[in-house]
């Protein structure tokens, strides 16, 4: 049984409607705050879609206080709301204020009937926000981060970050990887077990986005920096190079280039996904060491070069070019940027760039 509550009898109408057309389940509506309790304590119930839960914030937490198993899908929330929904029940299904998209409800209302330890998505809010809300409420849950090419998981116990996993990758380098990653699809279920669960960290998410914060403002200053700006320039005047590029991986993104042409999107998508996995692996020891590498296509020779920070330097050549030549002049450009990449202060224009 499904129990949706609305005090708009007309919204509750709209929400009946549709969802008897999509699941098979019953649906009971309730127009009255105090009846949903009653109905939850006298039946079985198991799921309840609450409408515009942000209007009755004191009865909410009172409500999840009581029946703390109880699941729960929050559908016509206020986005600016979302980040304290979340704060009260940390394992719901959130479905912010826009025309809803019914097929969708459906389908989660499925999967949070079908698992015990379900998932929530958390829509319209920021992986940072998500993250400082649940270290402040002590939440034990592990919180997943997607985009269309990755993947990876943040466990906290007590609000604290004791885990980060992506792949056979773990550490805290993981950790700051994730949340570098520009505007991914944040999910959290409630840990199985109160416990950590083999967890090699103890980090704040206040001290975590920190860092993240301080190795963003440190990545904008070296990408601007006019030794960065100098090094990408002498490349790209090289006899042969057609684009010039420093992705960074996670994200599969450009920071910057020289040149472009319709090999570039392609040049992106062959180094990340050759330097995907590399790391330290998830028991701590050496893993898969980045390694520089070539490409040929019919038209066009790839070179690679893995630098700090999941950060590549690709250079896209015609194929016809002087393979060596090109191999030299990333490396030492791959020198240069390493050590700007890692300068404690803004770098003045590189004396060995302009001496190659």
């Amino acid at each position: 049984m499904l129990l949706a509550f609305s005090p708009s009898r007309d919204r509750l109408n709209e929400i009946v409607c549709n969802l008897e057309a999509r699941i098979a389940d019953p649906v009971v509506a309730v127009d009255r705050a105090e009846m949903v309790q009653r109905i939850v304590e006298l039946n079985a119930v198991d799921l309840v879609l609450l409408d515009r839960p942000d209007a009755h914030r004191a009865w909410l937490r009172g409500f999840a206080h009581r029946f703390p198993n109880l699941r729960h899908v929050l559908v016509g929330v206020d986005p600016k709301n979302v980040p304290e929904m979340l704060s009260i029940l940390p394992a719901a299904a959130i479905f912010p204020e826009q025309p809803l998209d019914w097929d969708e409800v459906a389908q989660r209302l499925a999967e949070v009937r079908e698992s015990a330890a379900h998932a929530s998505s958390i829509v319209a809010v920021g992986a940072e926000d998500v993250l400082q809300l649940l270290g402040m409420t002590g939440a034990n849950v592990e919180v997943e981060f997607s985009t269309a090419a990755a993947r990876g998981r943040l466990t906290l116990h007590d609000g604290i970050v004791v885990e980060a996993v992506r792949g056979e990758r773990s550490g805290i380098e993981v950790a700051y990887e994730l949340l570098d990653w520009p505007s991914p699809n944040v999910t959290s279920r409630p840990l199985a077990s109160p416990s950590p669960r083999g967890g090699n960290l103890h980090i704040s998410p206040a001290v975590l986005l920190h860092e993240v914060a301080l190795r963003r403002d440190e990545r904008c200053r070296f990408v601007s920096s006019a030794g960065t700006q100098q090094v990408f320039g002498w490349l790209a005047e090289l006899g042969g190079v057609e684009h010039v590029g420093l992705v960074q991986l996670d994200a599969h993104t450009l920071l910057l280039q020289r040149g472009r042409g319709h090999h570039t999107q392609m040049a992106i998508e062959l180094v990340c996904d050759r330097f995907a996995s590399c790391g330290p692996s998830r028991r701590n020891t050496p893993g898969t060491a980045c390694q520089s590498f070539a490409q040929w296509t019919e038209e066009h020779v790839i070179v690679a070069i893995p630098l700090p920070r999941r950060l590549a330097l690709t250079l896209v050549a015609a194929a016809n070019t002087n393979l060596a030549m090109l191999r030299d002049a990333g490396v030492q450009a791959a020198s240069v940027l390493r050590s700007l990449s890692t300068s404690p202060a803004p770098a003045a224009p590189s004396r060995a760039a302009v001496h190659w």
